[in-house]
């Protein structure tokens, strides 16, 4: 089972999501534009009918999980799915 790594977020005017190890990285580990997966991102219980959906460590709030698919139709062909567990709702601002 994979465990939940902590990642700092920037999300730009464009759209794009990046993702980094360390607050201070310039190269992101990771990339989606969210305007091109909108209509399949998923928070909160509507990620429970997901495949492979990963096991919430307790305490958590499952309104909190993110569902991101990295194209247009992952979810429904089971590609890679990113998950983002916040601990909080304000971390959504």
């Amino acid at each position: 089972m994979k465990k939940w790594k902590v990642y700092y977020f920037v999300l730009f005017n464009d759209s794009t999501l990046q993702w980094f190890e360390e607050k201070d990285d310039r190269k992101p580990e990771g990339s989606i534009c969210i305007r091109d997966i909108a209509q399949n991102l998923s928070v909160g219980p509507y990620t429970r009918c997901l495949p492979n959906r990963p096991p919430l460590p307790k305490p958590t709030d499952e309104a909190n999980l993110i569902a991101l698919p990295r194209s247009l139709n992952e979810h429904q062909n089971n590609s890679e799915i990113v998950w983002i567990l916040c601990d909080d709702v304000t971390q959504l601002k």
